[in-house]
């Protein structure tokens, strides 16, 4: 009996030993990437967002001691960035793609698109938003914590969401920044998030399939349990809380809710709690944004 009729006589058990055994052979086939110019670096998408880039860009070049930052600007008109610092700049790739987000997929293929771009030059990387800070606890360098926790066989590590915000008005008008301005936060008897995103070896690469939160790698995700936190500031103002509704009102049909600002902090639990785990971080960050900030 031919294969194709010993399968089609065996039915399903048969054809799901024939997928296993093809995506056996796929996932154990890793490719090397053996010079990346960089070790650690990020990529996010910004659109509307530039009176809150500077914190970001700050925060994770000089605390979190990230590399280098894939910047992909998805406004119609690019933003003018000749008001960052020179120290900043030098250090983000700024790209200017304003692909309308008209679905998950689209979303999707443009991630897909710019890693398969840029993975050669790092050997770790995560896609994050501008609303999200990386944090280790007790570490302040991501690539510090990597080389410390991580060995050969993993291949990402998960950063667990743990919401924060809102920051206080007055205070965020008078520092133009958020770290500075509120470290409110759930509280402890709210654990983290259940959903995450990763830092993921760029050399085990395949693709996003289904948004920005897990790739599929070769090898298996096979994720290390040392994870860290995306301190996430999705209500750090009224003003961002109604540009993200409003921006995925557009491109999904749907906005996260149809609750008010206020509606949405107290659905989710937001308190003003002082996070004690964060003050070292906002002590560094406080004199790197005093030396780099950009003029008002």
């Amino acid at each position: 009996m031919s294969y194709s009729r010993l399968i089609k006589a065996g039915g399903g058990w048969l054809k799901a030993l024939q997928l296993y055994l093809l995506l056996a052979n796929w996932i154990r086939i890793p490719r090397t990437n053996n010079l990346p110019k960089f070790h650690t670096g990020l990529l996010t998408f910004t659109k509307g967002e530039e009176k809150y880039l500077a914190e970001w860009l700050i925060y994770h070049l000089f605390v979190a001691e990230v590399d280098h930052i894939v910047l992909i600007d998805n406004n119609e008109v690019c933003g003018d960035y000749s008001y960052l610092p020179e120290s900043v700049r030098i250090r983000v790739t700024l790209i200017h793609d304003c692909t309308p987000f008209s679905g998950v997929q689209t979303q999707v293929a443009l991630f897909n698109e710019y890693v398969k771009k840029f993975m050669a030059d790092f050997k770790w990387l995560a896609l994050i938003d501008t609303d999200e800070f990386v944090f280790f606890d007790g570490f302040y360098s991501v690539g510090d914590f990597l080389e410390s926790h991580l060995v050969e066989e993993h291949s990402s590590v998960r950063l667990y969401w743990q919401f924060y915000g809102p920051a206080d008005p007055e205070s965020f008008n008078a520092t133009k920044s958020l770290i500075l301005a509120s470290l409110g936060r759930a509280e402890e008897k709210y654990p983290p998030h259940a959903q995450y995103k990763s830092f993921f070896r760029c050399d085990r690469f395949f693709s996003f399939q289904f948004g920005p939160h897990e790739p599929l790698l070769y090898g298996g995700a096979r994720p290390s349990k040392a994870s860290g936190f995306l301190n996430h500031y999705y209500f750090r103002t009224e003003e961002f809380f109604e540009l993200k509704r409003n921006r995925r009102q557009v491109a999904f049909g749907y906005a996260d809710s149809d609750f008010s600002f206020d509606q949405n902090i107290i659905a989710c639990s937001q308190v003003k709690t002082e996070d004690e785990r964060f003050k070292p971080y906002r002590t560094k960050f406080k004199e790197f944004w005093l030396a780099n900030q950009p003029p008002s």
